[in-house]
């Protein structure tokens, strides 16, 4: 288990999602920041001890600009697992605008269809069929089109720790399934 290095603060916007729920495990196992925040909707009530460490905010997304900046402010590293599909979100576009924030460090994700271990909890009929034809191919060519959310989680908290020259970093499913196998 890692230890929490030097005071740094994370937040984690999109916690209570599918993804986001495993980062926040693997978080708060690898002891990775001192201080961890979910900022979200709601507040969440967590059964499990390790929970303990977190911190939650909850901010109205609406208004983020006006009243609710100061959530965002005094961190190290920020994850944002807003996700939604291509189409829905024009990916490219949010790419582009978060690349113009000049951030220190940006890597993007973009892991094609999720796979949940037992599912999806909000699942469209669609992703239903999608997965059924996309299991058998995921299992014969783990890289070609799908990531589980355990490796998505996993690659997001060793990219996090791992020295790099490239200030923008996109990461596509093979990169993830790397950066997940790397130990840290």
């Amino acid at each position: 288990m890692a230890v929490a290095q030097g005071g740094r603060k994370a937040f984690v916007v999109g916690g209570t999602g599918e993804t986001g729920k495993v980062l926040l495990q693997e978080l708060l196992k690898r002891n990775t920041f001192q201080r961890l925040v979910s900022i979200s909707r709601r507040k969440v009530e967590y059964q499990d001890e390790s929970y303990n460490k977190l911190e939650q905010t909850v901010v109205d997304f609406d208004k983020l600009e006006s009243d609710h900046s100061e959530a965002f402010q005094g961190f190290d590293v920020g994850f944002c697992l807003l996700g939604t599909t291509k189409g829905k979100a024009g990916a490219g576009e949010v790419e582009e605008e978060c690349k113009k924030l000049d951030f220190e460090k940006l890597s993007i994700f973009r892991p094609g269809v999720l796979l949940m271990k037992d599912g999806r909890q909000e699942q469209r009929f669609g992703e239903k069929m999608a997965i059924f034809v996309l299991k058998p191919i995921s299992w014969a060519c783990p890289t070609f089109i799908t990531t589980p959310v355990e490796t998505v989680a996993g690659a997001m908290v060793n990219c996090t720790v791992s020295p790099t020259d490239n200030k923008v970093e996109t990461l596509e499913i093979a990169d993830i399934f790397k950066m997940a196998e790397e130990k840290k």
